[in-house]
């Protein structure tokens, strides 16, 4: 059909809805296409569009998944500062406490991954909403002073903080592979790692507060909000089931596949001491003349954590892997050496930070190299021994000192960095 002059010219506004996520919010995107004088120039202008929209539908995606992983954690944030507190306000000695500690750990390690397998296998969207319903129930079980019953809490919240550190991740990133796979997965992670230490300071803040007007049980309701606002976006969630396959021309990667095998490695070798680090650190610095302003310490940590994240998330100033293991190894070797409250302090700080590099990192890595179809119950499978070193250390590193212990936890870095260096080098700088 002609066209005139006129009618080639005039602008013609085309209007695309995009859908966010499937059963979410619809976002307008009003896009001009210009009718030019060639084919190519309308082409390139739906193109252009069709960018736009992707755009859109691909921010929806990451804000609606930091949001809901973020209220999870801070839901784990709010109530985990106060609960030896709580149980020490219910009577019960140290070494009670210890064995419920114990209790939590084990079974993150029994049936937290046996919770990982039945995600991938019945879906990862249930999954997380089944995180929801568990701690909200070990929430409520820790308002009992029967010991028995705290024991019940503390085994539904393990498997409640396996799930969630497995199945969101893992359902991100199938979710990230299958409609985002040309966005760059790092930068959510980056995100996602920078965001933590505010919420942290966040919920230290109100938790402060319930404690100081309702009571030492307080911060455990306070977690309500953050689990129905987590609840309200995970049900939104498209979900994620794996048919199992019947015929196949090449073998899908396996959990005991080499490169996943070594990202795992490095997993266990870093968190496992990360872990003994959060309970040392106290004691360390009390070990000083100087008085511990304790919640000035863990804001100043929390933004050595975030500088960290910010790091990453610019390539220009992002250190690799290996040299976040050796900082580290090298900053809970220093108490060790030197007995005064700055040089400590600053170690613990760039120990933070070196937190903050670590996580972007390690998730990253997770995504491209932990197979699609087992990937929550593979992130889980490296867990255990991050599990078993703090049981380990909750019933026999009482018999060591705090020194001894960051001894332990350098040498075991040190691996970690050596192991960094036996990588690929595609796996040392995709990260």
């Amino acid at each position: 059909m002609y066209r005139s002059p006129s009618d080639a010219e005039a602008p013609v506004e085309a209007a695309v809805d995009a859908e966010c996520l499937e059963g979410g919010e619809k976002a307008p995107l009003v896009a001009k296409i210009t009718y030019g004088s060639s084919d190519d120039a309308v082409a390139s202008r739906v193109n252009a569009a069709q960018h736009m929209t992707s755009d859109g539908e691909y921010n929806c995606f990451r804000q609606r998944y930091l949001v809901a992983y973020l209220c999870g954690h801070g839901a784990i944030w709010m109530k985990a500062p106060y609960v030896y507190s709580l149980y020490q306000a219910f009577g019960f000695s140290h070494s009670q406490i210890s064995m419920l500690y114990c209790a939590g750990y084990g079974s993150s390690v029994v049936f937290g991954l046996l919770a990982s397998i039945l995600s991938d296998k019945y879906g990862r969207r249930r999954m997380c909403l089944v995180f929801c319903v568990l701690f909200a129930l070990q929430a409520a079980l820790h308002n009992s002073r029967r010991y028995d019953v705290l024991v019940a809490a503390r085994i539904v919240g393990g498997v409640a903080t396996t799930i969630f550190y497995s199945c969101f991740e893992a359902w991100m990133v199938g979710e990230h592979r299958r409609r985002f796979s040309d966005k760059p997965i790092s930068r959510i992670f980056s995100l996602q790692a920078q965001a933590q230490p505010w919420l942290a300071l966040g919920c230290g803040f109100v938790g402060d507060l319930t404690v100081r007007y309702a009571g030492v049980t307080a911060p455990v309701a306070a977690c309500a909000p953050f689990l129905l606002i987590c609840t309200r976006l995970v049900y939104q969630w498209p979900e994620h089931t794996f048919e199992p396959k019947v015929h196949s021309d090449s073998q899908p990667m396996s959990p005991m596949d080499g490169a996943v095998l070594r990202v795992g490695a490095l997993q266990s070798l870093f968190e496992g001491p990360m872990h003994i680090f959060f309970f040392l650190w106290t004691p360390l610095l009390n070990q000083t003349s100087h008085t511990v302003p304790l919640g000035c310490i863990f804001v100043i940590f929390m933004l050595g954590m975030w500088l960290g994240g910010v790091s990453h998330s610019r390539e220009r100033f992002r250190p690799p892997l290996a040299v976040v293991f050796t900082v580290a190894a090298v900053c809970l070797m220093v108490p060790t050496l030197l007995s005064n409250f700055s040089p400590r302090f600053a170690a613990f700080v760039v120990f933070e930070a070196s937190c903050g590099c670590y996580f972007p990192s390690i998730s990253t890595l997770r995504s491209q190299h932990f197979p699609e179809r087992t990937r929550a119950t593979t992130i889980a499978l490296f867990r255990i021994p991050l599990c078993l070193s703090v049981i380990c250390g909750l019933l026999w590193g009482g018999n060591l000192s705090p020194q001894a212990n960051l001894i332990l936890s350098s040498g075991v870095l040190v691996l970690g960095a050596l192991l960094c260096c036996t990588l690929p080098r595609d796996l040392r700088t995709e990260h």
